[in-house]
């Protein structure tokens, strides 16, 4: 239920309403893809083939928003970072180790690509990039997840995520958000617990946190991303994180717009 239609649900929520976000959140997809764009140019992809690795996602849905800003922020729109996303696809493992030198921690002080964002177009990093290809993900998602700002028009800032991972790797992921999806409920609760995943799932369900996993690896595998982990790939036995991850796996499936945004948007 939208907390619009509820005043009681409403209270619960600190902050702007999902109207004005959405708002600000169309407004961002420009800047966020001229981002991407930028970032792709680093990577010396060849221009025109630039625009189909990069998928732009649609704007978060208010009921998606509201679960995530409940659950995560204790009501708090203001910390929402993601309702404007998109995924850039690398290709093979040394574009990707090109992305781990531009945002790992020396990179982000001597790397010429941010100051050249910064000074250019005022984009900042909300907090450090996040390194899920040197140790996956839980649940074996590998890429890297940048949460990033830009200034808009009349003082506004917008802010965006980004995950990149290998092309290779797009398959296993829609085909894994689907699985995820199914026993969501039960890791949540075993996230929450301190029993072993055997002792929470139903046998159904401990097989299907095997297929997430196997299939994580083998597309790993395949694409050869699995040689630059310097931590061991995670295990179904692995004990649970102490801190939640959070955004298990990557975006939910999106296809690429048939039109995608290339005209700066009108000021809100």
């Amino acid at each position: 239920m939208s907390p619009k239609s509820n005043d009681g649900l409403s209270r619960l929520f600190k902050g702007p309403s999902n109207e004005t976000l959405i708002k600000i959140a169309q407004q961002t997809s420009h800047y966020a893809e001229s981002y991407a764009m930028s970032l792709a140019a680093e990577l010396k992809i060849p221009a025109g083939t630039r625009r189909e690795r990069i998928n732009m996602g649609p704007i978060k849905k208010p009921d998606a928003a509201d679960r995530k800003t409940i659950s995560q922020y204790d009501g708090d729109r203001r910390k929402l970072d993601d309702m404007c996303r998109l995924q850039l696809l690398t290709n093979g493992p040394k574009e990707m180790e090109r992305i781990l030198r531009i945002f790992g921690s020396s990179g982000m002080v001597s790397n010429n690509f941010h100051k050249n964002m910064f000074s250019r177009s005022g984009y900042q990093h909300l907090e450090a990039p996040r390194d899920y290809i040197s140790k996956a993900k839980r649940w074996g998602w590998m890429g890297v997840q940048l949460k990033v700002k830009t200034p808009l028009n009349k003082g506004k800032t917008g802010k965006f995520e980004v995950q990149i991972f290998d092309q290779g790797m797009k398959d296993a992921y829609d085909k894994t958000h689907g699985l995820y999806e199914e026993i969501r409920t039960s890791l949540e609760t075993w996230e929450a617990s301190n029993k072993e995943l055997h002792k929470v799932l139903t046998a159904q369900e401990f097989k299907v946190a095997q297929e997430i996993l196997r299939t994580h690896r083998d597309a790993a595998e395949k694409c050869g991303l699995i040689n630059l982990c310097t931590s061991p790939f995670p295990e179904l036995n692995d004990p649970q994180p102490l801190i939640v991850e959070e955004n298990i796996l990557p975006l939910e499936p999106f296809n690429k717009p048939e039109n995608q945004i290339t005209n700066k948007p009108d000021p809100i």
